[in-house]
């Protein structure tokens, strides 16, 4: 059986640190010198399969480094998703937060006049603000903003966005929808907002005394 080489490749190191001292495989043996001739083929035999079995018990095994280092398949696909998943994330939380402001901005000066003054486009403005807020909404843990702040910069952009289309300040028939419609809104609000907190109460008051218990 040949002895491994102890010249390897530069990508091959031996698995432990220690080095391995060639003199130890020198293979004495008395009783052989006693019962055979120096040049008898049993002994020669019997030294060769002493000196590799202790090759074989001092030798480490040795290991490739770049395949131990190289990081396999599986592992670069479980690396790559929480990445993906944090860029689709902060994607969703900019579009949002950035159409909304947008929004805000286009009532604020008023242009362009086409979309402001077509009430389809407005329309179709207004319940595009408001479905992007209940998504960011419903998302609030994954995408990470504040709900609170989320639909008041929404119902913000929303009723400026509807009042810049009345036009208040260029005539009065403007100035009177745009109160009508104000008032109409503050009733509906006013009204949920009555339902809402007796119930509220209601509920904490059971909740207080154990009753859901």
């Amino acid at each position: 059986k040949p002895l491994p080489s102890t010249h390897a490749p530069s990508r091959w190191r031996p698995a432990t640190s220690s080095p391995v001292d060639m003199a130890t495989l020198t293979v004495s043996s008395p009783a052989l010198d006693a019962a055979q001739p120096p040049s008898s083929p049993v002994r020669e035999t019997s030294v060769s399969a002493a000196a590799a079995a202790a090759a074989e018990s001092q030798l480490a095994p040795w290991v490739d480094i770049e395949a131990a280092q190289a990081p396999t398949k599986s592992t670069k696909t479980r690396a790559s998703v929480p990445g993906v998943e944090f860029a689709a994330r902060r994607t969703l939380k900019v579009c949002g937060v950035a159409l909304v402001a947008v929004v805000f901005f286009v009532a604020l000066a008023g242009w362009p006049e086409g979309l402001i003054d077509d009430e389809s486009l407005r329309a179709s403005v207004v319940s595009l603000l408001f479905l992007v807020g209940l998504v960011l909404v419903v998302l609030e843990d994954h995408v990470g903003v504040n709900k609170s702040a989320m639909m008041l910069m929404v119902s913000a952009s929303m009723w400026t966005f509807l009042a810049v289309g009345f036009h208040p300040h260029e005539s009065q028939e403007g100035h009177d929808e745009l109160e009508h419609e104000l008032n109409q809104g503050l009733k509906d609000v006013g009204a949920v907002i009555l339902f809402l907190l007796p119930a509220m109460g209601v509920v904490e008051s059971i909740d207080h005394f154990d009753g859901f218990a």
